[in-house]
């Protein structure tokens, strides 16, 4: 578990920074950004779910994974907006992601 864990937190920190450097450049529509923070965003979501059909997660992680996919869906729903950026969406989708970031470090 202590390695899933810590390629938890290493896929996580790169998402967030992802998700940070979106929020920083605040593109029009689908850009670089965009695809950088669902890419790293995708990777930790997929190491959940590898890490529970391996069985390596427990009850507190099955939990989180929930939580990667709002971030995700968030942040999808960023890139491809019916109207403006819902950058409010995004930016609590970061706050989320760096609070499940806590939680993973301890």
């Amino acid at each position: 578990m202590a390695e899933w864990a810590a390629r938890a937190r290493t896929h996580g920190s790169l998402a967030l920074e992802a998700v940070e450097k979106l929020l920083r450049e605040k593109p029009e529509k689908n850009g670089q950004s965009f695809s950088d923070a669902i890419s790293k965003l995708v990777l930790l979501r997929d190491h959940y779910i590898a890490g529970q059909r391996a069985g390596a997660t427990d009850a507190q992680s099955r939990k989180q994974l929930g939580q990667v996919n709002g971030i995700l869906s968030a942040v999808i729903a960023g890139n491809y907006p019916l109207g403006r950026v819902p950058w409010h969406q995004v930016e609590k989708a970061r706050e989320a992601l760096a609070h499940l970031m806590t939680t993973l470090r301890t």
